[in-house]
């Protein structure tokens, strides 16, 4: 896992792992970058704490690490439970703090064969 400022080209980025396989048979991945500036200055413009964003954010890219992920065409379909923290980030999960998780959608792609024990 890498923490930066932000993402170079995407001021609204905050966080991206790199993934192994296509948007249709997206596997795992590796590779966590996480825009710890960026969060933080997102935390502070929603007077959320800078902790509840950064886990969130961290929890998300650790998500896609063990392939949890809905994907179009379009790129990542992020989920409607804002509370769950595969959610865009939001005052809600980001503010649920001790209380987070993956709902079930979600949880249902995860490939925790991947990384060999």
């Amino acid at each position: 896992m890498l923490f930066g400022t932000t993402v170079e080209g995407a001021a609204t980025t905050v966080g991206y792992t790199y993934c192994v396989g296509t948007f249709r048979d997206l596997v795992a991945g590796n590779y966590i970058f996480v825009a710890d500036k960026a969060a933080d200055e997102w935390a502070n413009s929603h007077e959320i704490s800078q902790a509840g964003a950064e886990a969130v954010l961290v929890m998300h890219e650790f998500g896609h690490s063990i392939g949890i992920c809905t994907v179009r065409a379009g790129g990542e379909v992020y989920c409607s439970d804002y509370y769950c923290v595969m959610s865009y980030l939001r005052t809600q999960n980001a503010g649920n703090i001790g209380n987070w998780y993956y709902c079930n959608t979600h949880w249902k792609t995860k490939n925790l064969d991947y990384y060999v024990v």
